[in-house]
């Protein structure tokens, strides 16, 4: 019997199989995971992984599917993007967070396996064979004495969600742009101007300092790339127990696109009227009410958009083990 199995967990032979699980979500990148199957399929006989392949059948069932598994094995993978592995490492966690996380990228953006230098398919799956764990950081948003979400990569206010909206929206309605990323970016990053939503008002406490003012965008990052591969926090490092702040002040259009290609190409933003911070804890307040983007995915309560006028975020230490 082939070790390659395309099961629903809900099957016995799945569980009772001590096979590597791999949930795969073909909706990643656009849609465009599906069309690596067959070649993933290859690689992982080939570097002789004995392995299960279940595909997820929506967000809710990958959530279930990680949440199940991460109960009963020491090694789980997810062949996606940054957004499922977000997610997967979000059920991880509240399993009890036991389980450890391998790393397919398959996504549109790949920041997270990039970090951890699992940029290809046999990168990936060397990383599998050596099974090298490695603990990292986690920070959870907390609103109201509640933990929303915990974050893998990065936490975004501001421009960054107002794009991340656009993008999704452009790629649900032409498929072409779903394919082509960065150029929806771009018409995001023009649309977000037009429309005024390049500025809010923040008022960021961390341990050793405060932050207050009109910005274009916050990220709060444990990687250094972003959006893509651009380098925005070249000294973050994701697990020494802290996420690095970047704020961007109200800018023109075309230093934007400045400081986005200069990233792009790997150069470290270095200006000193764009602040940067690095801490444990970032307490984020405005006086109006503001969207989240963790991880590529809109940062939701019971399905719809959280609206909040403040979080905290709290860093968690090397609460995460993940094979790379």
């Amino acid at each position: 019997m082939t070790a390659e199995l395309e099961l629903r967990l809900n099957q016995p032979s799945v569980m009772e199989k001590k096979l590597l699980p791999i949930i795969f979500n073909p909706s990643a990148g656009g849609g465009r995971a599906q069309r690596h199957l067959g070649k993933l399929r290859r690689l992982l006989n080939q570097f002789g992984i004995a392995h299960e392949i279940i595909v997820s059948e929506s967000e809710a069932h990958l959530c279930e599917l990680t949440r199940s598994l991460a109960q009963q094995r020491e090694l789980i993978v997810g062949a996606g993007g940054d957004s499922t592995f977000h997610l997967m490492a979000n059920e991880i966690i509240r399993a009890g967070g036991q389980a450890a996380l391998g790393l397919i990228g398959l996504g549109s953006s790949n920041d997270i396996p990039r970090e951890f230098g699992l940029t290809t398919f046999d990168r990936s799956l060397s990383a599998l064979q050596k099974g090298q764990v490695r603990k990292i950081d986690l920070a959870a948003i907390v609103y109201e004495g509640q933990v929303v979400r915990h974050v893998l990569g990065q936490v975004n206010v501001g421009l960054g969600v107002a794009v991340n909206e656009f993008v999704a929206s452009l790629s649900s309605r032409h498929r072409f742009f779903g394919r082509w990323q960065s150029l929806a970016g771009l018409l995001g990053v023009i649309h977000a101007f037009r429309r005024h939503l390049n500025l809010i008002p923040l008022s960021i406490q961390t341990e050793k300092a405060r932050y207050q003012g009109m910005f274009a965008a916050a990220v709060f990052s444990n990687l250094r790339f972003w959006a893509t591969g651009r380098l925005i926090a070249a000294s973050a490092t994701p697990d020494d127990g802290c996420f690095d702040l970047f704020l961007l002040p109200p800018i023109s259009l075309f230093s934007l696109l400045r400081v986005a290609y200069l990233a792009q190409r790997g150069k470290n933003i270095e200006d000193k009227n764009v602040p940067r911070a690095s801490a444990s804890s970032f307490l984020v307040s405005s006086s109006q009410k503001f969207r989240l983007q963790a991880d590529g995915e809109i940062v939701k309560r019971a399905g719809q958009p959280l609206e909040l006028d403040h979080f905290q975020l709290k860093v968690i230490p090397r609460c995460l083990k993940i094979i790379a």
